[in-house]
């Protein structure tokens, strides 16, 4: 079995964020796993502001894309 995982901010959910998922689970394939890792927000304000949405909204969002297998946090960049 192949794991692909892929870490986001995911406060803006767009196209390009979609596409690359699907891209990601089709290099898993079918026995494969997409496993997307979502940034804290301490570790996004490393960087970014502060994002608009929850932690736990983008957790949820994540887990609600069809691509997606496994939503873990990110903790670092």
């Amino acid at each position: 079995m192949r794991l692909v995982y892929s870490y986001y901010v995911l406060d803006i959910v767009h196209r390009g964020h979609l596409l690359m998922m699907r891209n990601a689970k089709a290099i898993a394939g079918e026995d494969g796993k997409l496993i997307v890792g979502i940034l804290t927000d301490e570790a996004v304000m490393e960087k970014k502001p502060k994002p608009i949405l929850s932690f736990e909204e983008r957790m949820d969002l994540a887990s609600a894309i069809k691509y997606v297998d496994v939503v873990v946090p990110q903790e670092t960049y």
